[in-house]
C-alpha cells in the first residue's frame, strides 16, 4: 500500500520517487515470477481472478510510469514485460446462468482495459473506478485482492464521495518550479476523482532527478534479471 500513500500526494521528494521505484521493481519481480504462468484453465471464474489481479498491477505500473516519466525508459523493456501476460480473452455473454453471463462480461472488460494499460495509457476514468470496486468486492477469501488493506481503497472512495467537494479544479504551485498546473478534478459528483492513484496528474520536480537516476538503475536490473537469455543478450549489445 506504499504505492497509495504516494500517489496521494500532490508533489513528490526525493524519497517518494525512491520509495516508488523500489515498489515497481517488487512488482516487476513478482509479476513476473507469479502472474505470468499460463493459465490452467479457462472458466470465466477463473479468468476474471487472473485478470484482476494483473489490472491492479498494471494500473499501478501505468502510474509509476507516468509520475517518473522518461527517466524510467520505458522503450527498453515495457513491451517485453507487458507481453509476458495473456490478458486478451473474451467470453460471449448472451449464454449460461446469469452469474456466468456477470462474469464473461467483467473479463471482457478487464481484457479491454488490460490492452490499453499494455500500450502505456489509462482506461477511462469511470471504468476503471468501476472495475476496482468491482474486484475488491467480488474478491473471494482465498484471493489476494481479499487482503483488509484493499479495504482503504474503498474507504478513500466513500470518505471523497461524502466530501461534498464540487470544485472543478485546484492550483498546485510545485516546488522550485515558476508554473502552476491545474489537476483536473470530476464535474460529476458521482465520481469519487481525488481517489489517490485514479484522479492526479503527479509531476516530478528537477531536484529529484539523482534519485530518480539511481533506481531506473536497478529497475533495468531487476527486469534484465527476469528476461530470458537472448533478451539479456540483446541489452548487452
Amino acid at each position: 500500500m506504499a504505492m497509495r500513500a504516494v500517489f496521494a500526494k500532490p508533489s513528490l521528494t526525493a524519497e517518494d520517487v525512491e520509495l516508488l521505484m523500489g515498489e515497481a521493481e517488487m512488482l516487476i519481480n513478482y509479476a513476473i515470477h507469479s502472474l505470468g504462468k499460463t493459465n490452467v484453465k479457462q472458466t470465466p471464474s477463473y479468468v476474471f481472478m487472473k485478470l484482476s489481479s494483473l489490472f491492479m498491477l498494471f494500473d499501478n505500473m501505468v502510474r509509476t510510469i507516468k509520475v517518473v516519466g522518461k527517466k524510467m525508459k520505458t522503450g527498453t523493456w515495457w513491451n517485453n514485460f507487458a507481453e509476458r501476460f495473456r490478458t486478451n480473452y473474451f467470453f460471449p455473454e448472451g449464454t449460461g446462468s446469469e452469474k456466468t453471463q456477470v462474469l464473461c462480461s467483467l473479463v471482457n472488460r478487464l481484457s479491454s482495459a488490460l490492452a490499453i494499460y499494455k500500450r502505456g495509457e489509462l482506461p477511462a476514468l469511470q471504468e476503471i473506478i468501476d472495475l476496482k470496486k468491482i474486484i475488491i468486492t467480488r474478491a473471494t477469501k482465498d484471493s489476494q485482492l481479499a487482503h483488509p488493506q484493499w479495504q482503504l481503497w474503498l474507504q478513500d472512495d466513500k470518505e471523497f464521495y461524502g466530501s461534498g467537494d464540487d470544485s472543478n479544479s485546484t492550483d498546485v504551485q510545485m516546488p522550485g518550479s515558476p508554473n502552476t498546473f491545474a489537476l483536473e478534478r470530476c464535474s460529476d459528483p458521482r465520481l469519487p476523482c481525488p481517489m489517490a492513484a485514479l484522479l492526479l496528474n503527479f509531476l516530478i520536480n528537477d531536484n529529484v532527478a539523482a534519485m530518480v537516476n539511481s533506481q531506473q538503475l536497478r529497475l533495468e536490473q531487476a527486469m534484465v534479471a527476469s528476461f530470458p537469455t537472448a533478451f539479456v543478450e540483446h541489452k548487452k549489445h
